[in-house]
């Protein structure tokens, strides 16, 4: 939170403030716009419902843990937790080692997709390397998207995607987050 604003240790003010925003904007909205907001609010405040049910009833139950793992494994593992740690900068696992075991995942027989970075304005660097011929292997132009929609399911707080894809001569290519995400808005899923 912003130092503007209501104090963030006291949750009455925070309460409050969004009262106050509510009436104002019910002043100046128009009757389809405020209900428009008002479901965007419930929405939201449904996604968080759901999400803080799921860490309180792993937390109660101690959550089915592997030996070795810990609460915050557990919620990181969890599709909903993650995406709401995720939404607040509160992910346990690092952006890099999210990348790492998403490409771990992910890649497919005769390539090698490895992260050669994540810059400091929060690009992913990946690069793909074609290991093997043969006809299982895929080509060069399934890699892109395969690796692009994998990366930003896992990383949704990267800022774009650079694939560089060699074994086939296909040049690496920026990808704007803005777009992956529009992409998968458009074909009915969740975005950051």
């Amino acid at each position: 939170m912003s130092a503007e604003g209501p104090d963030a240790a006291d949750p009455r003010e925070r309460l409050r403030a969004i009262e106050s925003a509510i009436d104002d904007l019910s002043r100046v909205a128009d009757a389809r716009s405020l209900a428009g907001a008002r479901a965007l609010v419930a929405a939201v405040l449904s996604l968080h419902a759901d999400g803080i049910g799921r860490i309180v009833e792993m937390a109660r139950t101690g959550a089915p843990l592997a030996p070795g793992s810990s609460l915050l494994d557990a919620m990181a593992a969890d599709d909903l937790v993650a995406s709401l740690l995720l939404l607040h900068g509160l992910h346990p696992v690092p952006l890099d080692a999210r990348v790492r075991a998403t490409l771990a995942k992910v890649a497919p027989v005769g390539w090698a997709l490895e992260l050669a970075g994540v810059g400091g304005d929060g690009v992913v660097r990946i690069h793909a390397t074609r290991t093997g011929e043969g006809s299982r292997a895929a080509r060069a132009e399934q890699i892109r998207p395969l690796v692009e929609q994998a990366v930003e399911e896992a990383a949704a707080d990267a800022e774009g995607i650079e694939l560089t894809v060699e074994g086939e001569g296909v040049s690496g290519g920026f990808v704007p987050i803005e777009r992956l995400t529009a992409a998968r808005a458009a074909a009915g899923g969740a975005t950051r």
